[in-house]
Formats: C-alpha cells, sequence, structure tokens
C-alpha cells in the first residue's frame, strides 16, 4: 500500500451514507428517494469493498456496467441487488403486508432490477 491509501482508506470509513442522503434531502427537496438509495447503497458498498481489501479501481469496475457490440450488460453491484431483492421477495411472501413494500412502488429503485436475461 502506498501512504495515500491509508488516507483514501479511513476517508471512506468515515462516509456516512445516511447523513450524506439526509443533507441531500435538505438542500435538494427535489431529488427523488430512488437517487438517495442508490448513493446510500454506492458508499455502503464502497466502505465495505475498501475495507475487505479491493482497490477503487477494483470497486469502481464492480460498480460499472459492461458494455458489449450491442448491449450493456448490469454490473456486478446491480446483479447482487438484483439477486438480493429476489431474496427478500420470496421471505416478503411469509411477512404481513405492511411489512414490506408495496406492490407498484415505482420509486424503490432508480434503475430497473430485473435481469436482462429474463423475458
Amino acid at each position: 500500500w502506498f501512504v495515500h491509501a491509508v488516507e483514501e482508506l479511513e476517508y471512506i470509513a468515515k462516509l456516512d451514507p445516511i447523513k450524506d442522503a439526509e443533507m441531500l434531502r435538505v438542500e435538494l427537496p427535489m431529488i427523488r428517494e430512488a437517487c438517495l438509495r442508490v448513493l446510500v447503497l454506492s458508499t455502503v458498498f464502497l466502505k465495505e469493498a475498501a475495507a475487505f481489501g479491493l482497490c477503487l479501481s477494483e470497486i469502481g469496475d464492480m460498480m460499472s456496467r459492461q458494455f458489449t457490440a450491442k448491449e450493456e450488460e448490469p454490473s456486478q453491484l446491480e446483479l447482487l441487488c438484483m439477486e438480493t431483492r429476489k431474496w427478500v421477495e420470496e421471505r416478503e411472501l411469509f411477512l404481513p403486508d405492511e411489512a414490506g413494500v408495496e406492490d407498484g412502488d415505482d420509486d424503490f429503485t432508480q434503475f430497473p432490477l430485473n435481469s436482462v436475461h429474463e423475458p
């Protein structure tokens, strides 16, 4: 590790995505909740991946979509979100109606979480 890597890790560890989202909610009242969710998710992912020892380039690659000749592939982070959402939805079947996200909550995510490989 270079000297600046330690400083970067300390900076990343101090990031507070909830506090940042609250600040943006106040400063930019028109911001959509889905955008704030992406901010929180991305920051938590950055913090965990950096703490695990991944370098910023590796983390960026995992968060970026891959472009092929004809189509865009979801990022590893998006795939993880899709898997997690599917896992949660399967378990929500056993929860009371008021416990989960309501059907038709279009603002739940900023990007669609459907797999590009599903019809």
